[in-house]
């Protein structure tokens, strides 16, 4: 039996500068449990839980400006988290290819998230731009290096989505993503470069006198 509390404060406060202008700061608190399977992946190799996991804590900021109206908005966000008992995964020999999980000290993450969404007639565009730092808190002193970047989360994204909705109310949807690199262990030895996706998909919602249905199909990575 395991049981986890925590109270976990949050304030928000925002203020309009002009018509449909807005200012907005966040403070909050969060805690983060394991989830099932982190707790069922057991190093020991075991059938009992890895009872040795603590939640993660973060305490994040926030400050942006955002315009909205009828057709969409746009928005602009600068955060700050620092977070404790990270929760992250890693490998060992007598079980290659299956992950486990750990706590693995304090973090840092400060970035930049700008997103838009407009609509015009049946035309439709989605965006969003995040450039960040995601790094543990100790560097190795031993190499005097300077801090790792967290594994798994790309430094930069970039996401657009354009959709148009025909007379007979299809709806044709075309997003491409821009992956920034980032690195696929916590020593960061192992760098997987930047890469594209583009998808395309068409969805449509089919009335019947008895239930409604939605179709929808689509092509992932359509430039390979």
């Amino acid at each position: 039996n395991q049981e986890y509390a925590v109270l976990n404060p949050s304030i928000g406060l925002s203020y309009s500068i002009a018509d449909k202008h807005r200012l907005f700061v966040n403070f909050s608190t969060s805690f983060e449990t394991p989830t099932l399977s982190e707790l069922s992946a057991n190093p020991s190799g075991g059938e009992g839980l890895n009872l040795n996991l603590d939640p993660s804590k973060a305490i994040n900021y926030e400050f942006g400006w955002k315009k909205q109206n009828s057709s969409g908005y746009i928005e602009a966000t600068t955060f700050y988290i620092q977070s404790s008992n990270e929760i992250l995964p890693y490998e060992i020999e007598a079980f290659p290819g299956r992950s486990f999980y750990q706590n693995f000290g304090a973090t840092t993450r400060y970035g930049l998230e700008v997103a838009a969404a407009y609509k015009f007639n049946k035309w439709g565009f989605q965006g969003s731009l995040t450039q960040a730092e995601y790094k543990f808190n100790e560097q190795n002193k031993d190499l005097n290096t300077d801090p790792k970047s967290l594994p798994g989360i790309p430094n930069s994204q970039i996401f657009l989505q354009f959709d148009y909705s025909t007379i007979s109310n299809w709806k044709l949807i075309f997003s491409a993503e821009q992956i920034g690199r980032f690195y696929a262990n916590n020593s960061n030895s192992v760098e997987i470069k930047s890469f594209q996706k583009v998808r395309l998909q068409g969805q449509k919602t089919v009335e019947l006198p008895w239930v409604d249905f939605d179709l929808f199909g689509g092509v992932n990575n359509l430039l390979n």
